[in-house]
């Protein structure tokens, strides 16, 4: 998304995230990839109903045949990143997906407001 613009002024990026990518961009070249992400495991369907139950939508679901090549089971092993850069998630999926979504719809400037707001 490019940066928005009032008048002159720019918004740049946030000084702790510039920090934080410099810190994860030297943790890897000196100590190889690491894997940043959730280490817990669902599938595709349950984290569309945690979407679908915080966002109202007319959308439609399609389901189609997943790539030979798609694995099976997504769990990151976030060890060396816990080792590396002393990092793991603080937020869990159920805490940060209703935060991401109201953040999102802010952004876009929706005017649609979340369900778990207007209950």
């Amino acid at each position: 998304m490019a940066p928005k613009h009032d008048d002159d002024a720019v918004d740049t990026p946030r000084p702790r995230w510039v920090a934080w990518l410099i810190v994860v961009v030297m943790a890897t070249v000196m100590a190889g990839m690491l894997n940043i992400g959730n280490p817990d495991e669902f599938t595709i369907n349950e984290l569309l109903d945690m979407v679908l139950e915080l966002v109202p939508t007319t959308g439609k679901v399609v389901n189609a045949p997943l790539p030979q090549d798609d694995p099976r089971r997504r769990r990151p092993d976030i060890t060396r990143a816990r080792d590396v850069l002393g990092w793991s998630p603080r937020v869990s999926l159920s805490e940060g997906l209703p935060m991401t979504a109201e953040w999102f719809a802010e952004e876009v400037g929706a005017e649609v407001s979340l369900r778990e707001a207007a209950e």
